[in-house]
Order: structure tokens, then C-alpha cells, then sequence
């Protein structure tokens, strides 16, 4: 499903359902089943814009000036190598990129997928039977035969009828042959991993408030009953260990973000009110914890397969609304707008997300309640390639940068913003 980009779209999409508009709080068919289909979405109250990599001015638009980064990641031994040979020729087949050879590895991985895959579903929600009879009887202009979320899949669409065609990508990094098992860097082992302390912490607060909407996966396998959310193969693991490579490659240059404050940790944030409404789990997060406060800054997605095939945003839409939910901004803004950061990899292109909200909108959100200028928009801002031209540059230095203000602005109390 291709998302609204404006309130118009949103509006005629919601119309299609006839009136009156269900908020999130009253459709039963957003908690009878593990997806979310688009009447679900439309109840997020979300619309989505796109500009393309080179379009974008990141210190007027967005309060985030590059050239203290750009300039920090260009003395970085093997990163100007790294981007120009990745743009020009391809990695090649021997790595000589530094601390970037890691990185160098699991891209040419990423490059060597060729079917497309649904991806997994990281929106769950609980069995309808697990809510009072009151709840349900309370929502009013439920009918019988509204779609249940069987047949109306939230996140990614499920797989179609028919037989699965893959598909090839022509790329420079398919001229070169990827390292045998032998070469390839192996997973280190919860023996091998120092520990920094962060397995000490509890994912609650003591006071119960606002940690229990929070829940964390730190690299366990998942339960045969959490089976639905990952895919079978192993494709988005390895999308996902890409981007953090990327994300810690670059913060390594910054004496400040040495600590590589990026996880692969799963995350869940639960949308709750009175009831469990969904749960909505992420592929990694920047972390921040100072004394109570265990925290995100940022969230990250990942597909195995291009944006235009697994179609990510109604899925994305719920995560980030999860998020606002689980973890509530602490202090005001002075124009009362909000912003979020995600960052999103599908297959080898990455996607910069910026979601803007108000107060009106997180009113909504813990009560239903809404005017017609209620909305929060998501800002897709990508995709950036590894082999288009200056791509690298801009990327590299947009994730140091919103790294760094992030944590500095986490230490001084204000989190989530830079």
C-alpha cells in the first residue's frame, strides 16, 4: 500500500471506510491478529513525503549542519578510499579500507540477495479473547463483517498468489566475489562480548512508569511463538548487521561516540492505554541510559527487499507511534512540534525518517481524541545508495551528526532532539 502524502489523500482513503472515522482506540480488528491492514494505518493519522538525498538542505530543513562530520569522517584512514571505490569500480575483493572492511563485507552480503521477501512482521498484538466483553461492547459502529487483519496485513504485505519471481539488481559488487565462510568475520558469542553494563540494566523502572510499555531482545533466539515476526532466512540479519557496521564505523571517528551507543538489541515498544492495543518491535536503537532513564534516541528498521517491493510505511508508521507512546517526550518544545529519528536500510539503499508530530497529536494517540489537523508526517528522506555518486559523504556525515546531538542533547535533559 503506497501511504497518503497529504491530508486530501489521507481523507479520501478514509472515506472508502465510510463514516464515522474509528480512531485506533476503537478497531477490534487492530487487536484480533499479529498485522495491521490499511484501515489500521489510517487510524495512525499518518502522511508521508519523500525528497531525494541531494534535495534536501539537512542545517536549514532539519538543524543539522554536515561539515563538522564530513570534515571528521575525510581524516578517517580508508574512508575516502571506501566511498570513492564503492562509487567508481565496486569494493574489489580484497579490503584495504580499515576500520570499514567489516562494513565493506556485509554489503557485498547485502548485494548477493536476489529474491524479494516480504520481511517480517514486528507489529503483534494480543488475541482478541485476552479483553473484556465490556471493551468491545463499549466501541461504537463495529460491524460483523469489518476486515479482520488476516486479510488486511499492516506492515509488510504478505506474500502474494501465484508464484514468487526473484529479482537480480545489476550492480558493480556483483563483478567481484564475495569471501568464502572461512574469510568471513564470525559472530562473536555472548562469552566472547565484554560486558559494558548495559546487561545489568533493567528495562523497567522501578516506578513502573513509562518503562512498561518498553520491552527488549538482546540477540536471544526467538520462541517458537514469536516465529511470525522474523523471516525464515537470514537476509535481514544481515541488512540489519550492515547498518550498524555503517553506524558504528562512522561514530568510531568522534571521541565522544566511541562507545558504540548503536544496538543490534530488538526493542519492542508496547501502545497501551486501558489495554494492550499492539506491540511493535524494531531491529536496533541508539541507546541512552542515565539513572532511571533507559531510553531511545533513534530506532532502526530493516528489509531485505527494495522500499518499492516490501512497502514498509504503514509498518514503520506503527513503530514510530508506538515509540512516541512507550517513551513520551519530557519537556515541551517552544513551538510545540516534535520530532523522531528512524533510520531505515532496504536491501542496500538507506532511508533517513523524520517524524514531526505536535501535542494535539500525542493527545490522540493516549486518547482517541482529534481534530481534522490532527496528523503526525514522516519525512522520507533517501534513498541513499552505496554506489551513486556522493551518496556515502552525505550519509556518513547525517549519521555522525545526528548521533552526536542526540547524546549531547540526551545529557542535558532534552532526548529525542538535535
Amino acid at each position: 500500500m503506497e501511504p497518503p502524502t497529504s491530508r486530501l489523500e489521507w481523507k479520501k482513503l478514509a472515506d472508502t471506510y465510510g463514516s464515522p472515522f474509528q480512531t485506533i482506540h476503537q478497531l477490534d480488528s487492530l487487536k484480533s491478529g499479529s498485522k495491521i491492514g490499511q484501515q489500521q494505518f489510517l487510524a495512525l493519522r499518518v502522511i508521508w513525503k519523500n525528497k531525494k538525498a541531494f534535495d534536501v538542505k539537512y542545517g536549514r530543513d532539519w538543524g543539522l549542519p554536515l561539515g563538522g562530520a564530513m570534515s571528521n569522517l575525510m581524516a578517517v584512514r580508508g574512508w575516502r578510499e571506501y566511498c570513492q571505490t564503492v562509487q567508481t569500480s565496486g569494493l574489489g575483493d580484497k579490503p584495504e579500507f580499515g576500520r570499514f572492511d567489516l562494513l565493506w563485507s556485509f554489503q557485498k552480503q547485502v548485494n548477493r540477495i536476489t529474491h524479494s521477501s516480504p520481511g517480517s512482521d514486528k507489529i503483534s498484538s494480543p488475541p482478541i479473547s485476552s479483553r473484556t466483553r465490556q471493551g468491545i461492547a463499549s466501541r461504537p459502529n463495529i460491524s460483523a463483517d469489518q476486515p479482520s487483519s488476516s486479510t488486511n496485513p499492516f506492515s509488510t504485505p504478505g506474500p502474494t498468489t501465484g508464484t514468487r519471481q526473484p529479482f537480480k539488481i545489476s550492480s558493480r559488487l556483483d563483478a567481484f566475489p564475495i569471501p568464502s565462510p572461512s574469510q568471513m568475520p564470525q559472530t562473536p558469542t555472548k562469552a566472547t562480548i565484554p560486558s559494558s553494563g548495559w546487561d545489568e540494566l533493567s528495562d523497567e523502572d522501578d516506578d513502573g512508569s513509562p518503562m512498561d510499555g518498553v520491552v527488549t531482545d538482546r540477540l536471544s533466539p526467538a520462541s517458537a511463538s514469536e516465529s511470525y515476526q522474523y523471516p525464515p532466512a537470514d537476509d535481514e540479519q544481515t541488512v540489519n548487521t550492515a547498518l550498524i557496521l555503517a553506524l558504528n564505523a562512522v561514530c568510531l571517528s568522534q571521541h565522544d561516540l566511541i562507545g558504540f551507543p548503536w544496538s543490534l538489541e530488538r526493542k519492542a515498544f508496547t501502545f497501551k492505554t486501558t489495554e494492550k492495543l499492539y506491540e511493535a518491535r524494531t531491529d536496533g536503537h541508539l541507546r541512552f541510559q542515565k539513572g532511571k532513564m533507559n531510553i531511545s534516541l533513534a530506532i532502526l528498521e530493516v528489509k531485505a527487499g527494495l522500499r518499492s517491493i516490501t512497502l514498509p510505511h504503514a509498518q514503520e508508521s506503527a513503530q514510530m507511534a508506538a515509540w512516541i507512546h512507550a517513551e513520551p517526550d519530557v519537556k515541551r518544545t517552544r513551538d510545540g512540534i516534535y520530532r523522531r529519528l528512524m533510520i531505515s536500510q532496504d536491501r542496500h539503499e538507506v532511508y533517513i525518517i523524520i517524524a514531526e508530530y505536535d501535542d494535539e497529536y500525542v493527545h490522540y494517540l493516549n486518547t482517541g481524541i482529534y481534530n481534522d489537523k490532527v496528523f503526525m508526517t514522516m519525512h522520507e528522506l533517501g534513498p541513499f545508495g552505496p554506489e551513486d555518486d556522493g551518496h556515502m559523504d552525505i550519509l556518513g556525515s547525517c549519521l555522525q551528526s545526528f548521533t552526536s546531538k542526540l547524546l549531547e542533547n540526551a545529557h542535558q535533559g532534552n532526548p529525542f532532539r538535535w
